[in-house]
C-alpha cells in the first residue's frame, strides 16, 4: 500500500476546513486559504498515483495557489479584487478542483470496496450546489436570504465532509490494498 494515500485524504480534508473556515484578526487569516491550497496540491501528487485523472488537477491547484497568496497580499495592502469574470474564473476553478479531487477519492474508495466512500459523491454534489447558489446569487445581488441560506448549508457539509474524509482516511481496507 502506499501509506501516503490516507494522508492525502486527510490533506484534502484539511484544505476543506481551511479554505471554508476564516478567522481573522484584522487582515491576517490565522486559516490560510493558501496552506489548504498547498495541502491540496500535494494531495493531488500522491492521489495522482492511484487515479492518474487526478493528476490533471496540478495546474489548477497552483492557479488557485497563487490567487489565494495574491488575495492575502492585497489585503494586506488594504486592496480588492473585485472584477467579476476574475471571481468567476477562479470560483469555477476551485469547484471543478474539488469535485474532481473528490470523485478520484470515490472511484479508488470503491476500487477496493471501502465501508466509507459512499458518502463522498452527495457531499461533494451538495456543495458544489450550494457554493454555486451564493456565489451566483452574490454576483447578481441577488436575495440576502437565500445567499445566506446556501452559504449555511455549504458549510454544514464541507464540515461533514471534511469529517468523513477524516475517517475515510482510516478506513482498513487501504491496508490491505496495494495502492
Amino acid at each position: 500500500m502506499n501509506i501516503d494515500y490516507p494522508k492525502a485524504i486527510k490533506n484534502v480534508a484539511w484544505s476543506v476546513v481551511l479554505s471554508t473556515f476564516h478567522i481573522n484578526i484584522g487582515v491576517f487569516d490565522i486559516l490560510p486559504d493558501w496552506l489548504g491550497y498547498i495541502l491540496l496540491f500535494s494531495a493531488v501528487k500522491t492521489i495522482s498515483d492511484v487515479q492518474p485523472t487526478a493528476g490533471l488537477l496540478k495546474p489548477f491547484a497552483l492557479v488557485i495557489i497563487a490567487d489565494s497568496i495574491l488575495d492575502t497580499v492585497l489585503k494586506f495592502m488594504g486592496i480588492s479584487m473585485g472584477i467579476y469574470v476574475y471571481n468567476l474564473v477562479i470560483s469555477v476553478i476551485y469547484i471543478y478542483i474539488y469535485f474532481q479531487i473528490l470523485t478520484d477519492i470515490w472511484h479508488t474508495a470503491e476500487n477496493y470496496n471501502t465501508e466509507t466512500g459512499w458518502l463522498i459523491p452527495p457531499l461533494r454534489n451538495i456543495t458544489t450546489v450550494t457554493h454555486t447558489i451564493a456565489f451566483v446569487l452574490m454576483s447578481m445581488e441577488g436575495n440576502i436570504y437565500v445567499i445566506m441560506a446556501a452559504a449555511v448549508v455549504n458549510i454544514v457539509m464541507k464540515t461533514r465532509l471534511a469529517f468523513h474524509l477524516f475517517s475515510h482516511a482510516k478506513d482498513e481496507k487501504f491496508a490491505d490494498a496495494d495502492l
